[in-house]
């Protein structure tokens, strides 16, 4: 998969990585946490990891 606007080259996600990113999915719509906006799932997965690479 390709990255139109910088022209990267993006890698395929693993099964691993599509299976658990289905199952944050159904989570937060099973808990009714939207998926996007600033307390949405999107939002959340992003500081969590941004947090973790920075405590690196």
């Amino acid at each position: 998969m390709a990255d139109k606007k910088n022209g990267v080259q993006l890698r395929q996600p693993t099964a691993a990585e599509v299976e658990f990113a289905q199952q944050l999915v159904e989570r937060a719509k099973a808990d009714g946490v939207s998926l996007v906006g600033p307390s949405g799932l999107l939002a959340g997965v992003t500081r969590t990891v941004l947090e973790s690479a920075l405590a690196l």
